[in-house]
């Protein structure tokens, strides 16, 4: 099968280096100059040209001609043309819309010379978008020869997608079956992705330019919705690939500036701006947005923790990226070409449909192994009763050293008692409270292990009385800070310090707890909160900042990770 593709492509090959190529005259307004095939006569002229003539050299009688068969190749052409051999009228097709297809018209041999033949095409634009021959295979050759490049470039430019849309129809039928099941919001970007590259793969095919304004078709529709589609591919890389917003302002600027070139355009088309080098103009300065979704998954894709997962994401992200370059420098007119949109967003989808069910994956996992260690707690809080009631019982006849010993005793009592309880109880309430207690109750009981490691530590409270009580999970909050503690602890080697600061920000209560431990590096800071990602701890799991990401999530708050000079701070946002 292989052989017999390698000589069918040897053939095509072989038979179109036979053709006999033209050079061209461009002649507007009786002034001619050399034209380069594949080159849009109205690119970047203002105002637009409506008609031009395209003039061959002269040149000698082709060798078809002597067997009679003679065809003459035009890739995607102007609206309308007419065309000439020797001044006879072949094709008349000057007044109405035809669609952007290659096309193939017989020659008669008679109409040749010996010499100095003349084709003249004359092109008119009807719905002002291009104007000219666009193909590089404009070419006389022998009918077979011409009928093989016109079926290929009509696979290329119309065959890749019609099978796009077939494919992104399953795709979206899918997603949406997937969706009516689960419920889940996350799905909704990948789904919205594919909806939308749908109806912009149609707005390329001719069929709506029958029924639609072909120039409103070109300009006001396939545009917003290519930029449209673009911020989709953004938004969904963003939840995949970024799932705590580590890059949460510069996604909002790149969302934003999508949103402002869309709403320009479509205001436009509602106020009746039809004229399509207005829109062409637009898109010629927001062209880069459309490189930029890859780019920015790139960024994200090198982001990530795991290796392999890492070199998979990055070397697809860069394929696409190359494509989506390749289709600015055909717009661009840099050099001819196809558009690879059209072949690479089936792909695209199916490629998002994958991470989305790779992290579907991992989600039912991570929740199968907290369902495992949960059943675990739950035996563990059974068995945990009955020594926490003697410990109570017996807290009468212990003596201890000072009454700051007895507060840390009956802290820890509490806490052991409330962690218990919260396994039970899995729905926590909110209740007011004092973040300055809460914070000093868990400081206090690390102090042991604070003063056995010889770790220095301060607390300032930067607080009014009205803006220390917050309505909050103390339970959750104290599990939170404890852990976050115990990270700073274990982080630190030798002699160190520890700093809490509680501050008030311009909406949020903050709860700083900064170490000069040993550090994050930038890599795994990115990848911290995702479960099984953790730094530095042996046979450490990430529950702990697993924990505090979702369960402040949860509450309305948040948690933000910093990198210092030396050490680590983590805050807590109420």
């Amino acid at each position: 099968m292989f052989f017999k593709f390698l000589f069918f492509l040897t053939f095509i090959f072989i038979t179109n280096s036979y053709a006999e190529s033209i050079d061209w005259n461009l002649c507007v307004q009786n002034h001619c100059s050399p034209y380069k095939l594949g080159t849009d006569i109205n690119y970047k002229r203002h105002p637009s040209i409506s008609r031009a003539r395209l003039v061959s050299n002269k040149f000698d009688k082709p060798s078809c001609a002597q067997e009679n068969d003679c065809s003459l190749f035009l890739g995607e052409i102007a609206d309308g043309y007419k065309i000439k051999l020797n001044g006879k009228t072949l094709v008349d097709n000057s007044t109405k819309y035809l669609k952007h297809e290659s096309s193939n018209f017989n020659l008669p041999s008679f109409l040749f010379k010996i010499t100095n033949n003349i084709i003249e095409i004359e092109l008119f634009n009807l719905n002002n978008a291009h104007l000219g021959l666009l193909s590089s295979q404009t070419s006389i050759d022998h009918s077979l020869s011409v009928e093989i490049t016109s079926h290929l470039d009509w696979f290329f430019r119309t065959g890749v997608q019609l099978t796009s849309i077939y494919t992104l129809t399953v795709i979206v039928l899918f997603l949406s079956f997937v969706y009516l099941i689960n419920k889940d919001l996350n799905i909704i970007s990948v789904l919205f992705y594919s909806l939308i590259s749908i109806f912009y793969l149609i707005s390329f095919s001719e069929i709506p330019r029958t029924f639609l304004n072909p120039e409103l078709l070109s300009g006001a529709i396939h545009l917003p919705l290519r930029l449209a589609q673009d911020l989709f591919l953004v938004m969904t890389f963003n939840q995949f690939l970024n799932p705590y917003g580590h890059f949460t302002n510069l996604y909002k600027s790149m969302k934003y500036t999508y949103i402002v070139f869309i709403l320009i355009m479509l205001v436009s088309a509602v106020s009746g701006t039809i004229d399509y080098s207005f829109y062409k103009n637009i898109i010629f300065v927001a062209a880069p947005l459309v490189a930029l979704p890859f780019s920015f998954g790139l960024m994200l894709a090198l982001r990530q923790r795991r290796g392999r997962r890492r070199f998979i994401l990055s070397v697809t992200m860069l394929i696409f990226l190359i494509m989506q370059i390749n289709d600015l420098m055909v717009f661009w007119q840099v050099y001819p070409g196809y558009f690879t949109v059209k072949f690479y967003i089936p792909f695209l989808a199916i490629f998002l449909l994958y991470i989305y069910l790779w992290r579907l994956a991992k989600l039912q996992e991570a929740k199968n192994n907290l369902a495992t260690k949960a059943s675990i707690a739950m035996q563990v809080t059974h068995d945990i009763k009955s020594p926490v009631a003697a410990l109570r019982s017996l807290k009468q006849y212990i003596e201890l050293p000072n009454s700051e010993a007895k507060d840390i005793f009956e802290n820890s009592l509490e806490r052991i008692q409330n962690i218990s309880d919260s396994f039970v109880n899995q729905c926590s309430k909110s209740q007011r409270v004092s973040i300055n207690a809460l914070v000093l109750s868990i400081l206090r009981e690390k102090k042991a292990l604070l003063k056995e490691k010889k770790i220095s530590h301060s607390f300032q409270s930067l607080l009014t009385k009205k803006e220390d009580m917050l309505y909050t999970q103390p339970r959750e909050l104290q599990r939170i800070v404890a852990n976050i503690l115990n990270n700073a602890i274990e982080a630190i080697e030798g002699d160190g310090s520890i700093d809490i600061t509680l501050s008030k920000g311009q909406k949020h209560v903050l709860i700083a707890i900064q170490d000069t431990g040993k550090g994050i590096s930038e890599d795994v800071l990115y990848n911290l909160g995702n479960l099984e990602n953790t730094c530095g701890k042996k046979n450490g799991q990430g529950l702990g900042l697993y924990h505090a990401f979702h369960v402040l999530r949860k509450m309305g708050s948040d948690l933000k990770i910093f990198k210092n000079t030396k050490g680590t701070t983590v805050q807590i946002i109420l």
